[in-house]
């Protein structure tokens, strides 16, 4: 890795997991349960897991990605 990957891979994950926390609040914890915030939520939590797979596979030898390319419905290329 060069110097750019760790800080790279650095904010790719700190803005996974804050959509995580941020989704899990809009789920179960937010004070008004409101349909909009529900499906927010679920929108926050499917796009957090998307970029969380594609900073994963980024980050990760090919041999590695096997298994997560044969276990989720998503198709990434390598390029």
């Amino acid at each position: 890795m060069t110097f750019e990957n760790p800080v790279l891979f650095f904010f790719g994950a700190l803005g996974v997991f804050n959509g995580f926390l941020v989704s899990l609040y809009l789920l179960f914890f937010s004070k008004q349960k409101r349909a909009q915030n529900f499906f927010f939520g679920l929108l926050v939590l499917m796009l957090s897991l998307r970029i969380g797979k594609s900073v994963y596979a980024l980050f990760t030898s090919i041999s590695g990605r096997l298994l997560i390319r044969q276990s989720s419905g998503f198709n990434c290329r390598d390029t």
